[in-house]
């Protein structure tokens, strides 16, 4: 029997001088083969959880839970890490996306979201700490994984130095008791999988070491590993980040450095954050 081969991602890559057109580029990938994951490169090797942010975000409008990943090919790297050939071949590699027009509606959201990010964001807090933590913690309970969910681990991948250790904490089943939808929540294991699978497609030459883990009643590593570096949170949990490190302090250990990026949004006329209890009630709905 021969092992089945996954089909070659769709490449898009995202060029921070033309925002707008890697957009609709990236936008056009996601309406594409669903079979087919969408890798995005980036011209600067996205330097900042912010960037990542603007992918994510065009990402949730058009499908929350489609495979988007960033590949990161050099750590702390310049402008010019992470491109391959010239415009020429970038346009060769992305005509499979560009047979049809974009729809519509679609470029209309798409542009709509791209408009918006000219409007001063106070809530990402990024001190250009990306790529040189040695020890860097994130969790959450990554369920459904989507582009909430990405976001947040591509961030944490992208602040890890070469050679160090990102430490992903996954919500374990004794936590998720009072869950919404919660018979619905995916598997400890499954979780689990998705999330290091996630974390490998972005980090294709292993740069980094992963160790995932249960976040259950016990302390959380990030509290009491001394020489953690960083921790990595979302907008709604920087309470939570402040706490920690007040944990920290009291057991002696500096604090750690704290990347904060900003919610996903969900899709137009929903509520503002993505979530994963919403696309449990849809399937709810439609189960």
């Amino acid at each position: 029997m021969f092992a089945r081969v996954a089909p070659a991602p769709i490449e898009v890559r995202w060029r921070r001088e033309d925002e707008l057109g890697s957009a609709l580029a990236l936008a056009r990938a996601c309406g594409g083969d669903a079979s087919r994951g969408v890798a995005v490169r980036s011209s600067d090797d996205f330097a900042t959880a912010r960037a990542l942010w603007k992918v994510y975000d065009v990402v949730s409008a058009i499908d929350p839970r489609r495979e988007v990943y960033p590949v990161f090919e050099g750590r702390g790297g310049g402008d010019d890490v992470g491109t391959r050939g010239d415009a020429r071949e970038d346009e060769e590699e992305d005509e499979e996306t560009r047979d049809d027009d974009a729809d519509a509606e679609v470029e209309r959201a798409v542009r709509a979201r791209v408009a918006s990010w000219s409007a001063p964001n106070a809530t990402t807090r990024d001190d250009g700490s990306d790529g040189t933590m040695d020890k860097v913690s994130v969790g959450g309970t990554f369920d459904r994984l989507h582009a909430g969910h990405r976001l947040l681990l591509a961030s944490a991948s992208r602040a890890v130095a070469g050679g160090g250790v990102l430490y992903v904490g996954v919500t374990s089943a004794e936590l998720l008791a009072n869950k919404a939808y919660g018979a619905l929540v995916e598997s400890y294991a499954d979780r689990t999988a998705n999330a290091r699978a996630f974390l490998a497609l972005c980090d294709p030459e292993s740069s980094i070491e992963v160790r995932v883990g249960p976040l259950d009643a016990s302390p959380p590593l990030a509290a009491t590993v001394r020489d953690m570096s960083g921790l990595v949170v979302s907008r709604e949990t920087v309470a939570g980040a402040e706490a920690l490190n007040d944990m920290r302090s009291s057991g002696g250990l500096a604090p750690l450095r704290v990347v904060v990026v900003d919610l996903v949004r969900g899709g137009e006329g929903e509520e503002l954050k993505l979530s994963s209890t919403r696309l449990r009630e849809r399937d709810a709905a439609e189960g």
